[in-house]
């Protein structure tokens, strides 16, 4: 008994081309924390070590939401749609600047490919 499948295989690429602008993002925030928290002298080590935190927790979440995604089934799923939520949550965190506003986009663009419905005669095997 296989698990059903949820996603298209065009949603499942399209899912893949942004889960991975998530990750990359994740990078992005990882470095950020590391200079600010190691290269600051000490002035920002706090807020760095917020932001590589942060940068684990986006980074992990979009790995895992990328690896579940061949299956295209209910995991695939919640895995995408949590990772959507904790994108925007860091986002907003980082508002008040010009990269917690595309943050923002991206995470709504996840949760939009992750929630809205798929058209049924992309399915197979459903």
């Amino acid at each position: 008994m296989g698990e059903t499948v949820i996603y298209s295989e065009d949603r499942e690429r399209r899912l893949r081309l942004v889960l991975g602008a998530v990750v990359a993002f994740g990078v992005l925030l990882a470095l950020l924390g590391l200079y600010a928290a190691l290269g600051s002298g000490g002035e920002y080590t706090r807020f760095g070590t917020a932001l590589v935190i942060a940068a684990a927790l986006v980074l992990t979440s979009g790995v895992v939401a990328l690896r579940s995604l061949p299956s295209r089934g209910r995991n695939a799923k919640t895995a995408t749609v949590v990772t959507g939520v904790l994108v925007l949550v860091v986002g907003m965190g980082l508002a008040p600047n010009f990269l917690g506003v595309v943050v923002i986009v991206l995470a709504i663009a996840v949760l939009l490919l992750a929630l809205l419905k798929d058209d049924p005669d992309l399915l197979d095997g459903a």
